[in-house]
């Protein structure tokens, strides 16, 4: 893609419109990552990374939002290598880009049914309502989340 399409969202009080505020919150948990998974958890959401087994540069992506009680939505998305390096703000832009997202929603980067992100702030698997109980997950990527994935990626080998 030769055109970096961002265009800045309608914005919110913490971030996009489309992005909730508990996404702030969103921190790697040290101790439960390793060699082939990383996991940002915050109050009301985690979301989990695992290199799938028997592939060259897939990952998935699963994802825990708690709305209170006993209600919960999970959901998974598959990325591959360049997908995930998009998503966490290695990169800026990708081939696969949807330029209507952007434009309809603002943004750096975005893959329908994956991601959408304005700079630091991550929405998997798109735009949402921006209240919680949205069934997507907002991560704002500090620089201690990127160099995470970004160890993450190159500490593992093809299979």
């Amino acid at each position: 893609m030769s055109e970096k399409p961002e265009k800045e969202p309608e914005m919110a009080e913490f971030g996009p419109i489309w992005w909730v505020s508990h996404g702030t919150k969103m921190r790697v948990v040290e101790d439960e990552c390793g060699k082939n998974v990383l996991v940002i958890r915050g109050s009301a959401a985690e979301v989990k990374i695992t290199k799938m087994p028997g592939t060259d540069s897939g990952w998935l992506i699963e994802y825990r939002i708690d709305h209170g009680g006993y209600c919960q939505s999970n959901g998974q998305v598959w990325m591959n290598e360049s997908e995930l390096a998009a998503a966490f703000r290695l990169r800026d832009d990708h081939e696969n880009s949807k330029l209507w997202l952007i434009r309809r929603y603002g943004g750096t980067v975005a893959i329908q049914r994956l991601f959408i992100r304005y700079r630091e702030f991550l929405n998997i698997p798109g735009p949402g309502t921006g209240y919680q109980g949205d069934s997507n997950v907002s991560i704002k990527l500090y620089p201690e989340t990127i160099l995470a994935v970004h160890k993450l990626i190159l500490s593992t080998p093809p299979s």
